[in-house]
């Protein structure tokens, strides 16, 4: 062979946010460079489309909700840890809402997303829970 390695390039546009990953992947390590590739490029995507999410919010929240500040936070996807920043609001009765906290069902001391949560439900009733217990 006369190169030790493939470039792939990839872009993603979501709405108005391009995003574009180029990486040389060795042919010794095809399978695992691309998973991860793709991996990472999942979670990217996810955060630009939590981005336009909570932009798309913020235009059309309720009259009484005020916009009391951004967060940062870290959710567990199937995608692996992501961290995003999301808007925080107070409603007429000064309790404070999270609209893309609700959006993907985090609890408020919680990191695992719903589909994370159905995921290990799904593991646990299928196996025994010491089988499922390390895979969530």
């Amino acid at each position: 062979m006369t190169d030790d390695a493939v470039n792939i390039s990839i872009t993603i546009k979501v709405e108005d946010v391009v995003m574009e990953i180029q990486k040389k992947v060795p042919i010794d390590a095809v399978e695992e460079s691309i998973h991860s590739m793709t991996t990472g490029l999942g979670q990217q995507v996810l955060d630009g489309v939590i981005r336009v999410l909570d932009d798309r919010i913020a235009r059309n929240a309720p009259a009484g909700w005020r916009n009391v500040g951004t967060e940062m936070r870290w959710m567990v996807s199937s995608l692996g840890a992501v961290r995003y920043k999301r808007r925080i609001y107070q409603d007429e009765q000064r309790r404070r809402r999270k609209p893309i906290d609700d959006l993907f069902g985090l609890l408020r001391y919680g990191r695992m997303n719903g589909r994370v949560k159905e995921m290990g439900s799904s593991l646990a009733s299928s196996g025994t829970y010491r089988l499922a217990a390390p895979s969530i």
